[in-house]
């Protein structure tokens, strides 16, 4: 005889059913941490506090995505109605959106400036941002419902692997938002999943990703000057020992991997600056702030654009005159960075970008570049010819304005370096490029001695070796020179590159090509010549003679000091170096690192614990409501859903294939029969029957369970009352 069909049907969740409320409070985490991010990363030096609009309108979206059940007939044709309002409203008002548009567009190219030192041009226009941010945000929030609702536990995944990335490229602060974002995308990665194995390892390897992005990224352990050094070095750099690009605490290469070719057509002594750097910070020398190119950023692109650069300025100051003899050099990278080009002094080359203020147009792609180069040697009687021309031409009207730049940029001293150098080292008033050098190498050379590979401890690495005694590599005489010359007015900066000695070049033959290794790189000092540029100048012993410079008729005849007579190369303005005070210095406080660290895990972990309490909160009222339902007026429809919660207890990783006793279980097909395939009328004695089986599942659960899983089960992932 075929079996009555039940009177009813009680359909058990499914595991692929939408999330809904559970999933609210990792979404607003999520959201919250992707709004503050977005915000700091616009206004990197203002207050946090206006990212509470955009994340409020991004929750406020979510809780919409997340609460309304939106296949009840109607709500899809009212989302559809607000879509088009929407839209007929963006359409009236799209030159309000459009400034908005650009003002927010000029706010992300003033930061790309001050992280990547690159040039973009602003938009026209600009106004309020907030029409468009706050657009945004709901987009970002009813994406994230959708998300949530379709369970596509990669758009959390996708979301924090690109700010992991950007965070490694120096993109992205490291700041408690970064965190924020973090735990968010693990709360919404395990929205009421349970603890299965699949789970677990999603859960783990985001907690792994969090881990690593809080403790080692964001602000506290590392220096700033850290930011990006991993990718640099894995997309610029083939091999461990690169020049160490200002880090006075790692000597540069001296392996015999190759780094560059050389070419020429006439052989002579060639310095191939590749890095240049204005600030010196005691442990390191970095480039300028991003905000000092950002100030002038306008104007320094320009002079780029239509008038020189400065790293080629000597060639185009030749060209002003129209004199000099130029020599070809082509200069190939086999091993060396990558990111920038090896170009030597009075070097004239069209391969340069003037969007690259950083870089001075240096960091371009390029394996190799064939140059025009003008003697160096002869820059102080390039700088008597300019004296004679004309003040009108395009290039001296450039060099005015650039000459101002250096002079504000490159005389600054800290405090207690400059008291420490100054201690030891006496400098003339009114000194002239020439006496300054001379009286810099004098110093050097009774004060410290040269060792390849030296290495100095100490915070202020230059204010240590200033009492003298101490040995130093070619890195220390370059950052004492540079300092010491700042401290007699002349404006200098450190440098980094290969170079081609005098033995080197003597050993070649027309035309022939070189070949650079590591051994071959090298640190020196550059200053500025006024009205002809940046110029080298080597006080490491065995190097001082590679530029031998010829002075004017009226100067002496040696560069090293051999005379008295003054050249005409003392600026129009009084050079004074610039002393900044101790406590505006960035000084190696790793303490107050770890203390940051400390504070932004322990806010970011509260947030989290509270995201999660509020959320197991969510989970226990649902399982109060479901209990409700037990004493469903129909009898029949309130054993249905105990026993559905049986199955489920019963269901629970850890227990045995048959946790019941032999009497329980007889019991359990008993009301099973009754429930699903009988038409007998169900009593409320049968209804206590089913509560005294769910109890016994109960206890049989709590006795079986270890008492972190029982934990879990309850107030994390809510499975059980």
């Amino acid at each position: 005889m075929k079996k009555p069909s039940s009177s009813i049907r009680i359909k058990k969740p499914a595991g692929g059913k939408p999330a809904g409320p559970g999933a609210l409070p990792g979404g607003v985490v999520f959201l919250a941490g992707l709004w503050a991010g977005v915000w700091q990363w616009l206004h990197p030096a203002g207050s946090l506090a206006p990212a509470i609009l955009p994340i409020a309108a991004a929750a406020a979206a979510l809780c919409l995505g997340l609460l309304v059940r939106w296949e009840k007939p109607g709500r899809l044709t009212a989302l559809a109605a607000v879509l088009a309002a929407w839209l007929a409203w963006a359409v009236l008002c799209r030159n309000r959106l459009t400034a908005a548009a650009a003002a927010l567009g000029n706010l992300a190219i003033s930061r790309l400036l001050l992280q990547t030192g690159r040039y973009h041009p602003p938009y026209s226009g600009g106004g309020s941002v907030w029409p468009l941010v706050l657009t945004l945000a709901v987009l970002t929030g009813g994406v994230t419902a959708l998300a949530l609702r379709r369970r596509w536990p990669g758009f959390c995944l996708a979301v924090g692997l690109a700010a992991l990335v950007l965070r490694l490229m120096g993109l992205l602060e490291g700041d408690w938002p970064l965190a924020v974002l973090l735990v968010g995308g693990l709360m919404c990665l395990l929205p009421r999943q349970g603890l299965g194995r699949q789970a677990m390892l999603a859960g783990l390897s985001l907690f792994v990703a969090a881990f690593c992005a809080l403790v080692p990224l964001i602000p506290g352990l590392v220096p700033a000057q850290g930011n990006g050094v991993f990718l640099h070095r894995l997309r610029y750099e083939s091999h461990p020992s690169p020049l160490p690009e200002g880090d006075l605490t790692r000597p540069h290469g001296s392996g015999s991997q190759t780094a560059l070719t050389v070419t020429m057509d006439r052989w002579e002594p060639l310095y191939l600056r590749g890095f240049a750097a204005g600030e010196y910070t005691g442990r390191s020398w970095q480039p300028l702030e991003g905000e000092a190119l950002a100030a002038q950023s306008d104007t320094l692109y320009t002079l780029q654009r239509d008038y020189f650069f400065p790293s080629t300025q000597v060639s185009a100051a030749w060209q002003d005159v129209s004199g000099g003899e130029s020599r070809t050099v082509t200069v190939a990278n086999a091993g060396a960075c990558r990111q920038r080009l090896y170009l030597p002094y009075g070097a004239a080359t069209d391969a340069l970008d003037a969007a690259d203020l950083a870089g001075e147009g240096g960091r371009v792609p390029a394996d190799a570049v064939t140059l025009s180069v003008y003697p160096v040697e002869d820059s102080y009687l390039l700088q008597d010819a300019l004296s004679r021309s004309g003040d009108d031409t395009p290039y001296r009207q450039g060099e005015a304005v650039y000459r101002q730049w250096v002079y504000d940029h490159y005389l600054t001293v800290p405090q207690s370096t400059y008291e420490a150098l100054t201690r030891a080292f006496a400098p003339e008033s009114d000194m002239t490029t020439t006496q300054a050098k001379a009286a810099v190498l004098a110093w050097l050379s009774q004060s410290v001695s040269y060792r390849q590979g030296a290495s100095v401890s100490g915070g202020d690495i230059a204010a240590a070796m200033a009492s003298g005694g101490q040995q130093g590599s070619d890195i220390h005489y370059a950052t004492l020179a540079a300092l010491l010359l700042r401290c007699c007015g002349v404006p200098a900066r450190y440098a980094e590159g290969y170079v081609v000695t005098r033995q080197q070049a003597e050993a070649m033959v027309p035309g022939g090509t070189l070949t650079l290794t590591e051994q071959s790189s090298h640190a020196w000092t550059e200053y500025y010549l006024d009205g002809v540029g940046w110029l080298p100048f080597d006080a490491a012993p065995g190097y001082t003679d590679l530029v031998e410079y010829r002075l004017p008729e009226n100067g002496p005849e040696g560069e090293n000091g051999q005379g008295d007579t003054p050249v005409p190369d003392t600026p129009v303005q009084e050079r004074e170096p610039e002393v900044v005070p101790e406590e505006e210095q960035p000084q190696d406080r790793r303490a107050e690192y770890v203390r940051n660290a400390l504070l932004t895990l322990a806010a970011a972990l509260a947030l989290g614990l509270l995201a999660l309490t509020v959320r197991a909160l969510l989970g226990r009222r649902r399982l109060k409501q479901a209990a409700a339902r037990y004493q469903d007026p129909d009898c029949r429809m309130g054993c249905g859903y105990i026993l559905c919660a049986v199955h489920d207890l019963l269901g629970q990783p850890g227990l045995p294939e048959d946790p019941l006793s032999p009497e329980d279980a007889e019991d359990l097909v008993y009301l099973e029969r009754e429930v699903w395939y009988s038409g007998h009328t169900m009593t409320e004695d049968q209804r206590r029957r089913c509560l005294a089986l769910l109890e016994s599942a109960r206890r049989v659960w709590r006795e079986q369970t270890p008492a972190l899983r029982r934990f879990a089960a309850r107030f994390i992932t809510c499975k059980v009352f």
